[in-house]
């Protein structure tokens, strides 16, 4: 999990101590391509899979770690939050997003993450 790396440490020190600035965009994208089984995990509705699901919550983590670093804060919570996605044209499984975006008073974070199936034009 990205956040035990001590690289991750590192980046939220930074943070918290303002040696970027001030933080007012976070933008953060994770998406694997993949070729499609019905039998995995990932592309079982019924067990939670689909990218939003299964991926979606590292930029939205990483979103609110940082906004939480650049506040002085153990949580920064949003207080508006709008999506735009898909669902899966195999399974209808939730498939990605074009954007996600999280909002409080001072810090905005546009996210995107999905996933790409090999032999599937989008």
């Amino acid at each position: 999990m990205y956040r035990c790396h001590p690289q991750t440490a590192a980046l939220v020190r930074l943070v918290r101590d303002g040696a970027i600035g001030k933080v007012r965009l976070i933008q953060a994208a994770f998406s694997v391509a993949r070729d499609f089984d019905a039998e995995h995990r990932m592309f079982k509705k019924d067990l939670g899979g689909g990218a939003i699901l299964d991926l979606g919550c590292y930029p939205v983590s990483f979103a609110r770690l940082i906004a939480s670093a650049a506040a002085g804060q153990t949580v920064a919570e949003p207080i508006e939050f709008r999506a735009t996605g898909r669902l899966h044209p195999l399974n209808r499984s939730p498939g990605s997003t074009k954007s996600t975006i999280l909002k409080n008073s001072k810090r905005l974070a546009i996210l995107k993450f999905g996933e790409k199936i090999n032999g599937i034009a989008k």
